[in-house]
């Protein structure tokens, strides 16, 4: 199961935990309606069964109530103040029928809507909620109260399912195998069988309703042992109880006696289990060969992906060297003809002149700037936990000229300590804020303002400006290597500064962005996960 069938999967689930919360609701209705119009069968399945109480049913209600507000799709503050009320009144239904219970009172709120009469089957007084049914209300209640509250990553409500689903379990266990030890404790009220059903599917739709948080996050997450672990428990489960109610029926029957029962019933569950298993042995053996065969064909792909990589840096280091002596030659001797010949030949000559001298420089400018792109991964350096004011200010040194030229002002908030590279936080200062400042306003004073804040891992950092802005089309485009948005000459630069400082971040696992509109300023964002 790969991570989008991992989402799916977790999206499933809590649709289905919406709809077994509208099933519960459901139940306490048609319960409800049973003790309405005395209808035995909704209330208990015949005469030989303990009827579940009219409580029970508003529970019911409460408690499916409360979980389908608290789905994630319609979590909000008011849905979720009304669910935690519910919770805190099933909670409360709950400790006031254990009091009873315990301490042998009679509050009156057994009987006040429907009556039943004394003497009924398994029941310690008239509609009171059975001692076990008690307690699953209150750890229902609680679960329901504090269904978003972890400690440490672990979900304490998915914990108090688990509990809630053993009582329930061992409930219905009891009905199956006939033991009624395991659903009424002394002379207290006796669990029903409708009860039973009703908390097990109660546990298994709060357990759902968060996949994503606790243990649940595991059981879910796609990874092998989860799929192979959620195969286990569930014929684990189905194996163990119908083998087990197999073993007592026909032991029952007088097929065999209790030792050969016991001696059979371990057999099938070894021979049932162990047939899965290797099953599900060869299935996972299949699937981890497929992967490993991926991940060789992954390994020759990057192999060669570093290879390539390694002879494009060493092509682009290489070639922008080696142009680097003939265009200085170019350049030199151009910028020499124009100071001894300028105004001696035609204007044409001067004007052509000018062209060889103005491009020789920007050709200079984007060789310099592709063998800048090129060192980013090459030559960086170890990253440390830097003083990123001290970046800034550096970088504003370097840019001092430029800042006076036009009269900016620049301003920064308090900036954090990040693990970083020093030089390279630098050059991103350097290549965002001279960005600002060559597209500003010709009639408006620039102004810089560099702020930082925390967002879950990570620091954000943002450059914000008062220039020309940048249409939305060109927000991708305005990263790539010489992509530029102006004509020649409008605008100074090689149209790789940006990519340079894309390239930076992409190194220390950030990623970068623009804000911005025609005429009102950008506002260049990128973080440092921390």
């Amino acid at each position: 199961m790969d991570l989008n069938n991992s989402i799916t999967f977790r999206a499933n689930l809590k649709r289905f935990s919406e709809i077994l919360s509208i099933a519960i609701i459901i139940i306490g209705v048609i319960i409800f309606i049973g003790w309405a119009f005395n209808i035995p069968l909704l209330k208990s399945p015949g005469p030989d069964f303990p009827t579940i109480k009219f409580n029970s049913a508003l529970c019911f209600i409460l408690i499916g109530a409360s979980l389908w507000l608290q789905q994630t799709k319609r979590i909000n503050k008011r849905n979720r103040h009304v669910a935690q009320v519910l919770a805190v009144i099933v909670l409360l239904i709950g400790l006031i029928a254990l009091i009873e219970h315990l301490f042998n009172f009679n509050l009156g709120i057994d009987q006040t809507l429907f009556i039943e009469p004394s003497g009924a089957l398994e029941t310690s007084a008239p509609n009171r909620i059975a001692f076990i049914g008690a307690i699953e209300y209150i750890i229902i209640g609680a679960a329901l109260l504090i269904i978003d509250k972890e400690i440490d990553k672990r979900s304490i409500t998915q914990y108090l399912m688990i509990l809630g689903s053993i009582i329930s379990l061992m409930v219905l266990l009891g009905y199956l195998y006939d033991a009624s030890e395991f659903y009424q404790i002394s002379y207290y009220t006796a669990t029903s069988i409708y009860a039973g059903i009703g908390f097990m599917l109660i546990s298994f739709a709060v357990l759902i309703a968060r996949p994503e948080t606790g243990f649940m996050r595991i059981l879910t997450s796609g990874e092998y042992g989860s799929i192979f672990g959620l195969r286990i428990l569930f014929v684990l489960a189905i194996i163990s109880i119908v083998f087990g109610w197999l073993r007592i029926l026909g032991q029952n029957l007088g097929y065999y006696d209790t030792a050969f029962g016991t001696v059979l019933y371990t057999l099938s569950v070894l021979i049932i289990l162990s047939i899965f298993v290797w099953s599900s042995i060869l299935s996972l053996n299949k699937t981890d060969k497929e992967r490993k065969e991926a991940n060789n064909e992954l390994k020759k792909n990057l192999e060669e992906l570093e290879r390539s990589n390694k002879e494009l840096k060493s092509f682009a280091h290489i070639t922008s060297h080696d142009l680097q002596e003939p265009l200085r030659t170019i350049t030199s001797y151009s910028q020499l003809i124009e100071r001894r010949y300028k105004r001696q030949l035609d204007p044409d000559a001067d004007e052509f002149l000018e062209y060889m001298v103005s491009d020789a420089k920007r050709m200079k400018s984007m060789i310099q700037g592709l063998l800048d792109y090129s060192h980013v991964e090459a030559k960086g350096n170890e990253f440390k936990e830097i003083n990123t004011e001290k970046a800034l200010n550096t970088a504003l040194s370097n840019l001092q000229y430029s800042i006076d030229q036009c009269h900016a002002e620049v301003t920064h908030d308090p900036l954090p300590p990040v693990f970083a590279d020093e030089n390279q936080i630098v050059s991103v200062f350097q290549n965002l804020i001279d960005n600002a400042l060559k597209f500003r306003k010709k009639d408006e004073t620039p102004k810089i303002h560099i702020s930082a804040k925390k967002h879950d891992n990570e620091w954000i950092f943002s450059v914000k400006d008062n220039g020309i802005g940048i249409d939305d089309q060109y927000f991708d485009i305005v990263f790539e290597v010489f992509k530029r948005l102006h004509a020649i000459g409008e605008y100074e630069g090689a149209g790789i500064g940006l990519a340079i400082a894309k390239r930076i971040i992409d190194r220390h696992g950030g990623h970068i962005w623009v804000e911005s509109s025609p005429g009102k300023g950008s506002t260049f964002y990128f973080t440092i996960p921390y």
